[in-house]
């Protein structure tokens, strides 16, 4: 079967905030939150047989404008994979990725196909609300607050693990639709 996007670079392209990907002080390693989700996101991926080309912008967080290497990635990504949060929608960064990605695709009957949300934390006024959203929070009812899961507290291990399974079905399910 050939794939009706061939030219695609990238099947994913994540937009997030900087702020959200600090390395975690009680980490041995200098990953953060985001680089952790897509570590193993792409370890569920491998073991389902699926090879997915997923790029983050590591390198251009110091600019002070949209490199065109961050365009050329976004034109030529499937799917956009914000990480939603607070700092996320405080972006002007960010801001710029849904914008462009978005005229890209707009006029696609397939648009909201290709926008696969991660929430880290619960905001208000989440631009993508009408997408398909993956919840990476839980409510503490008895203290009344919202925790980011991740993989450091034990308590939420399995319940990040099975959100991180379904991000990964979910995914796979889309770029077949989009690709073939």
């Amino acid at each position: 079967m050939r794939a009706k996007n061939a030219e695609n670079n990238y099947d994913v392209f994540v937009s997030y905030a900087h702020a959200d990907n600090m390395p975690f002080p009680i980490s041995k390693n200098d990953k953060g939150w985001v680089d952790m989700l897509i570590d193993n996101l792409r370890s569920f991926l491998i073991q389902k047989g699926e090879h997915i080309n997923i790029f983050m912008d590591h390198k251009f967080s110091n600019y002070g404008i949209l490199v065109n290497k961050i365009k050329d990635a976004l034109n030529n990504s499937l799917i956009l994979m914000p990480i939603i949060s607070k700092n996320y929608l405080q972006s002007s960064y960010c801001e710029k990725e849904r914008i462009f990605f978005r005229e890209k695709f707009l006029s696609n009957e397939d648009y909201n196909d290709r926008i696969i949300c991660v929430e880290k934390e619960t905001v208000d006024n989440n631009p993508f609300k009408d997408h398909l959203r993956n919840i990476f929070w839980l409510k503490d009812f008895r203290r009344d607050v919202i925790n980011t899961l991740c993989l450091m507290d034990f308590r939420d291990k399995e319940t990040y693990n099975d959100r991180v399974g379904n991000l990964c079905y979910s995914l796979i399910e889309i770029l077949q639709k989009l690709k073939y």
